[in-house]
């Protein structure tokens, strides 16, 4: 079947040729003039064998001349069959060949659609770009304000007013998505975990930042007996006391162990540094007082640092924004890549990260963007929706996310002023 395959295309692709052609030609000008000019013995040969022959003349000696024009004859009419096929056959080639060519074109003019449309879908909403110099302005101002004013103000005062660029952020979210401010089933929260880093630490070894008793906010499922068992002052926690507490810290032997294997970590000290969307002049009541590990990309190291977590952990980690559409699903692929990399990662730890991000219902969505100043990271800003997919695609998050830079730089002066009042506070003056 395969050899009767090849000859068939072989005939049919040489007879469709124009060398194909110009044998075909030849071999019927040259059976043509066989025939004519043995025409004569020819005749008298069919008439011989037909028994016509007339009377007085001599019986033909052969028949040779009879046989090769026969098989001139079948020769050209098998040569013309063979023709007409292979013109046939080209021509079902030919259509093949432009029924693909249409289905590329017609995949590729998909695909280019595709494109446009996804760029089109990529651009921000008329509003928005109205509201977003506007929210620039206004979160410029109070930057300025702030600067100018900085002598006179308290901490509760710039903080305020941190609150209300964040507030201005969840603005710009909801008309992104265009989800009105009304619809209530909806929010949008954003916080600012700030950095402290483990040289820090080590030169004041117990630090206090103010947070409230870990049993309180039980972010990660712990029991209050835990809690209980660690002691309090005024109803304030060591770092110290909330490192050791709860699951973030894969490697928790000891407060030195913990925070030695990381960088530096990210916490949410006061409430003031979050606001959600329904009461934007309001502390975001949902947010928890946390504290997470991070380490520098560079120099991470599997089975040694504590692993950066999906989202602020990352983005600090990296110092590039993190986008997760879907939390959930975003910390299971994480945990999935991760223990293959990393074998002491415990079912314990992974059953305490996974309960803590199931239990956070203002953030089934979520945006992670580092804070900057003067090449130093001061925090991380945390955009967050009740539902998943926030800001449609991946697209038109990283859209939003490089439009959000100039926001970034004024919540990094804005952190870099209040660790300058610090700074003074100890008599040193600031840069």
């Amino acid at each position: 079947m395969a050899v009767d395959s090849q000859f068939r295309l072989f005939t049919s692709r040489f007879f469709s040729s124009p060398l194909g052609s110009i044998v075909l030609t030849l071999f019927s000008v040259l059976s043509a003039g066989y025939i004519s000019v043995c025409s004569s013995p020819i005749y008298a040969q069919c008439q011989e064998l037909l028994g016509m022959r007339p009377e007085n003349t001599d019986p033909p000696k052969t028949y040779w001349h009879l046989i090769i024009a026969l098989i001139l004859t079948v020769g050209a009419l098998l040569m013309v069959w063979l023709r007409e096929r292979g013109l046939a056959d080209l021509a079902l080639r030919k259509e093949a060949e432009l029924t693909v060519l249409a289905a590329q074109k017609e995949a590729l003019l998909k695909q280019e659609n595709t494109a446009m449309e996804g760029r089109l879908t990529s651009l921000p909403p008329r509003q928005f770009m109205n509201d977003y110099v506007e929210t620039l302005r206004e979160i410029g101002k109070l930057r300025r304000l702030t600067k100018n004013e900085m002598a006179s103000l308290s901490d509760e005062v710039i903080i305020k007013r941190m609150q209300t660029m964040m507030s201005g952020v969840l603005s710009l979210a909801r008309t992104w998505d265009d989800i009105s401010a009304s619809y209530r089933f909806v929010t949008y929260h954003a916080n600012i975990m700030r950095v402290l880093y483990s040289d820090e630490i080590a030169i004041s070894p117990i630090v206090d930042l103010g947070l409230e008793d870990p049993a309180t906010a039980d972010p990660a499922g712990a029991q209050v007996a835990q809690a209980e068992a660690v002691g309090t002052i005024d109803d304030k926690q060591s770092l110290e006391d909330w490192i050791l507490q709860y699951e973030f810290f894969l490697h928790n032997q000891s407060y030195e162990v913990a925070v030695q294997r990381c960088t530096g970590i990210l916490f949410i000290q006061d409430k003031g540094f979050s606001v959600e969307s329904l009461h934007p002049d309001q502390p975001d009541s949902s947010v928890e007082q946390i504290c997470l590990p991070f380490t520098y990309k560079q120099d991470f190291l599997h089975t040694y640092h504590q692993p950066n977590l999906p989202g602020a952990p990352q983005a600090a980690a990296t110092g590039q924004p993190i986008y997760l559409a879907d939390v959930q699903a975003a910390v299971k692929r994480w945990f999935e890549a991760e223990k293959k990399k990393d074998k002491e990662i415990s079912p314990r730890y992974e059953e305490q990260i996974t309960r803590y991000y199931q239990n956070l219902e203002h953030a089934k969505s979520l945006i992670s963007l580092p804070i900057y100043y003067k090449e130093k990271l001061m925090g991380v800003l945390n955009v967050s929706r009740s539902l998943e997919e926030m800001l449609t695609t991946k697209d038109r998050a990283e859209l939003f996310v490089q439009l959000m830079n100039p926001v970034c730089y004024h919540l990094g002066k804005m952190l870099a002023s209040l660790e300058d009042r610090y700074v003074d506070q100890d008599g040193v003056t600031p840069e």
